[in-house]
């Protein structure tokens, strides 16, 4: 039998590519190194001043910083290593049920099998397929125990903190915090559709697929894309985690990204 994950019991309770959009999700087997990524557990801050970040045509008042990192401990954040679209690949996913695994549509493709590692822990993780809504999300399943389904929480209002955690540039797992800040329509169309929030804090690949908390530490999205022009993480909202199971699933397909 593999080597189930270790799950952390939770304390808490609850594109397409384009010139201007990439989806972070993925970089090539062997580029990610520990030597150029954040050590495990490194925060990196937003900036510290009240400023005015334009996103298309919305411009919202950033909340001044540096802001807090929300409390990730109990979540059980993961590597997705996958071979799709002629190309291996990693991304960041999280378990959120017993056995159930969240990430991002665009990092399993049309992937039927997945590597999940936690640390020096690896098991195989079966694709159950990407939410029938459009939205870029992906649920897996894994051996992965969890006596009770994570709850989720509505994306906070623009200015308040949000924390993404995964692992970017295929290394260790890292936080990262900014401040939520409006996106342009168009821009959330391009990230798949949804309730799609900007984040602002630089992220790279490999990341796609990550849990957003909110300032209390509970899931409210999911990492995947990032707006070129202005550096801003995108993030799709979540949808009731508990009736995942239930959820409305379409097999994956092979997405091109920049």
């Amino acid at each position: 039998m593999a080597t189930a994950l270790v799950v952390a019991i939770a304390a808490l309770v609850g594109g397409t590519a384009t010139a201007s959009l990439f989806t972070p999700d993925t970089v090539a087997a062997g580029n990610g190194s520990a030597g150029d990524t954040a050590v495990a557990g490194a925060v990196e801050f937003a900036p510290g001043a009240e400023v005015e970040t334009e996103i298309g045509d919305a411009v919202a008042a950033v909340r001044e910083g540096p802001f807090v990192p929300a409390p990730t401990e109990h979540l059980t954040v993961v590597q997705v290593s996958v071979s799709v679209c002629g190309a291996r690949s990693t991304g960041s996913g999280v378990v959120v049920a017993d056995g159930l695994l969240l990430t991002a549509a665009h990092v399993v493709g049309d992937a039927e099998l997945v590597r999940i590692d936690q640390g020096a822990i690896s098991v195989t993780g079966e694709v159950l397929g990407v939410l029938g809504d459009g939205r870029d999300l992906a649920l897996i399943a894994v051996d992965a125990p969890m006596s009770e389904p994570l709850m989720a929480a509505d994306l906070p209002a623009v200015g308040a903190p949000l924390t993404l955690a995964g692992h970017p540039d295929g290394g260790p797992r890292t936080d990262l915090v900014g401040a939520r800040v409006e996106v342009a329509p168009i821009v959330a169309t391009l990230a798949g559709g949804g309730d799609v929030a900007g984040v602002d804090v630089t992220i790279s690949g490999g990341i796609s697929g990550g849990p957003a908390v909110d300032e209390f530490g509970t899931i409210v999205g999911v990492v995947v894309a990032k707006e070129v022009a202005t550096d801003t993480a995108l993030v799709v909202a979540t949808p009731d985690l508990a009736s995942l199971r239930n959820a409305a699933l379409v097999p994956g397909t092979c997405r091109a990204s920049a």
